[in-house]
């Protein structure tokens, strides 16, 4: 039986190291952008007392001129609005990856190809994480509102999860076989 498992782990081992090379290279561009925006905002602190981010005036409680009028945009940097949705879509992606990357997943099983729907599962899950993950990213460039660390550090390990070994693709491909053992083939 130990045989079968390991001649099994074998011809899965391919199709998995080509599912952990995707799922690195999605990895590894949210951890580049995510050191960028920490170098950026390091340097954007760092900058001469009353001055912003973009080298320009800092902007509290300022007045904006409008063609035609004056508009009192009162603008307040305290809150963090593109923030406030990055955290909200990162909550919608935490729930629904799963879901919604089974979904993806099962429609490709129809075909048969039980290993390109686990890639295809897993492709779909990563990178709904993956843009939750840049979309705070960028606020973070934006406003700098330190929170969004933390979802950032949630999503990337709710992204380490995804990372597919051989056990998690044997597995999903015996799910997939007790499944079809199930479906009625109408010859009753």
């Amino acid at each position: 039986m130990d045989t079968d498992l390991d001649e099994t782990e074998a011809r899965l081992r391919p199709q998995v190291l080509t599912c952990q090379i995707i799922a690195g290279a999605l990895i590894f561009g949210v951890l580049v952008f995510g050191a960028f925006v920490a170098i950026s905002n390091a340097g954007a602190e760092a900058g001469p007392e009353g001055l912003g981010p973009d080298g320009g005036i800092a902007l509290e409680g300022a007045e904006a001129d409008v063609e035609g009028g004056e508009l009192d945009a009162d603008l307040d940097p305290g809150d963090p609005i593109v923030s406030y949705i990055g955290l909200g879509i990162a909550v919608l992606m935490l729930l629904a990856h799963k879901p919604l990357g089974s979904a993806l997943g099962s429609a490709a099983a129809e075909t048969g190809r039980a290993a390109g729907a686990f890639q295809t599962r897993m492709i779909a899950r990563l990178a709904m994480l993956e843009g939750a993950t840049f979309i705070n990213l960028v606020a973070l460039l934006i406003e700098g509102w330190w929170p969004n660390w933390l979802v950032v550090g949630v999503l990337l390990i709710a992204m380490l999860t995804e990372v597919p070994t051989v056990r998690k693709l044997r597995r999903y491909i015996e799910g997939r076989e007790q499944l079809a053992a199930l479906k009625p083939t109408g010859r009753d």
